[in-house]
């Protein structure tokens, strides 16, 4: 039974990660980490501190953002562990403030009257009573006292990113919704009137990230239609291809330069269109880079966060440089700090973090990772320093990648990598809540199993046949179904079990992951 109360603030635990230096052994990348106190002064860009003390044990930090009284403020987006909106002191004190049960808050934005908005998703698991969406305000005086609207939402459209617009409402993408519904913007006035265009959006495109334009426009990322989209504050949307195919663009913001950056996850490259519509985009050579975050940073240039757990800087004229954190998992949240730092979101980490932004120079643990290319050109990145990456665990065990896991055909695929010097035999469980129905409550139930073989060192693609249970739940949900992906590892000794709470996304195309 999980309790709905605050947590009470405690005294922060912070990591700060300032030089990784990479030795090479007998094929093996060994790493050491030099960890000076929260305290120690910041005068590097690239510096990492992390905070994990008073936030929930697995509730999916995503969304996060800065409000107007100096905290930042996140999403917990784990509907079976914890639904909460989180604040967080620049000296990482965290308080929590509940919502509804299952309602997976995600993005989450300061509104322009001085009260944080942000995005109720309620789709997965559904309620008796549907499967209701919503957007809600939370005022940082009084944050036990939250506002909810959906009146004006569709039933299960899936409120996913939300942005202040220029004409002085709040924008929201609906990412998806009943099978056939091809997802829309809409906008919400700071009194809770809502409305929703879908006129001019093209197929089953999936909204995802918003922003203000600098034109007086908003301007949305469409992920599975492959394109940009522009918004005027009436509602006539105008959609600009990006180059690369299924490039699966996800979160956007206005640079410092007048022109739009995104973050194309699949395509692992960051993309620039000018508010007339020509696009650019720029490689990253991170390995397993997929960038999924992106925000305007206190020095001018554009932050970024990637799948594989590194923080991205991307100049207005292209040159990146790569830092990495210490951990390997999905930054989904990013934003400017009031302390000259960009805060992120450790998604399955459940961590929050910050980079320092500006500084003399650069830590240790930062490289430059590419050079700028002109759009649609095929050149590798060049590298002027040793690529950057996590240390390798010390004993044999299997890591998981739960992010965007795909079902086709009625079978998930999930990725697992097995680190060590023996190969690592277990298995795999997936799991999710059934609807509740009338009198009874949701309950737990198996979804599919599937055995796994991998040889030392090596990533393997494990297939997992939904049984009927997963196929009729996965219809209910539309598509999106919430689940939780089981590891359990027999050999070699000791054995080990790793849980995820993961969406299962149903695929339209093979071409996509």
């Amino acid at each position: 039974m999980r309790h709905r109360h605050p947590a009470s603030p405690e005294a922060p635990v912070a990591r700060v990660h300032t030089a990784l230096l990479l030795l090479v052994a007998t094929g093996l990348c060994l790493a050491a980490t030099l960890v000076a106190s929260a305290s120690a002064s910041a005068s590097l860009v690239g510096e990492v501190t992390e905070f994990s003390t008073g936030i929930t044990p697995n509730s999916l930090p995503t969304g996060i953002a800065a409000g107007p009284e100096g905290d930042l403020w996140f999403t917990e987006n784990n509907e079976f562990e914890a639904t909460n909106i989180g604040r967080i002191t620049p000296a990482g004190v965290v308080t929590q403030f509940p919502i509804h049960d299952f309602s997976e808050p995600r993005g989450i934005v300061a509104g322009p009257d001085g009260n944080l908005w942000f995005t109720e998703v309620n789709n997965v698991p559904c309620e008796a009573g549907g499967c209701p969406s919503r957007v809600g305000r939370i005022n940082p005086a009084m944050p036990s006292e939250v506002a909810e609207y959906s009146t004006g939402i569709q039933e299960g459209s899936q409120p996913w990113n939300i942005a202040a617009g220029p004409d002085g409402n709040l924008w929201f993408s609906e990412r998806t919704g009943p099978i056939g519904y091809a997802g829309q913007m809409a906008r919400i006035t700071p009194t809770g009137e809502v409305k929703q265009f879908k006129e001019g959006i093209t197929g089953d495109t999936e909204p995802d990230g918003v922003t203000a334009g600098p034109d007086g426009n908003v301007w949305f990322t469409e992920e599975a239609g492959n394109r940009i989209g522009r918004i005027t504050p009436s509602g006539t949307i105008t959609e600009f291809p990006i180059p690369t195919a299924n490039s699966e663009p996800v979160a956007i913001v206005t640079g410092s330069d007048g022109n739009l950056w995104f973050a194309e996850q699949d395509s692992e490259k960051i993309g620039r269109i000018t508010p007339t519509g020509t696009i650019t985009e720029f490689p990253l050579s991170s390995p397993d880079a997929e960038p999924r975050s992106i925000a305007l940073g206190p020095d001018g240039n554009i932050w970024f966060g990637m799948d594989n757990g590194d923080i991205g800087r991307i100049t207005p004229s292209g040159v990146v440089t790569t830092c990495t954190t210490g951990f390997g998992g999905d930054i989904l949240g990013l934003t400017a700090g009031p302390d000259e730092s960009m805060w992120f979101t450790e998604y399955y980490e459940t961590r929050i973090g910050k980079i320092t932004a500006t500084g003399t120079g650069l830590a240790s643990n930062c490289g430059y990772a590419a050079t700028p290319i002109s759009s649609g050109a095929p050149v590798a990145a060049a590298s002027s320093s040793p690529p950057v990456s996590s240390p390798p665990p010390a004993t044999a065990t299997v890591s998981l990648d739960g992010s965007n896991l795909g079902v086709q055909g009625g079978v998930a695929t999930v990725k697992l990598s097995c680190i060590g010097a023996a190969t690592c035999v277990g298995e795999v469980t997936l799991t999710a809540r059934s609807k509740p129905k009338r009198g009874k409550k949701a309950k737990t139930e198996t979804i599919g199993t599937a055995s796994f073989s991998i040889p030392a060192g090596e990533t393997k693609p494990i297939k997992v046949k939904l049984n009927g249970t997963g196929l009729a739940l996965l219809r209910t949900a539309h598509g999106n179904l919430g689940a939780a992906i089981k590891i359990a590892k027999s050999l070699p000794s000791p054995s080990n079990d790793e849980t995820q709470s993961v969406h299962l996304k149903q695929q339209k195309s093979a071409q996509k992951k």
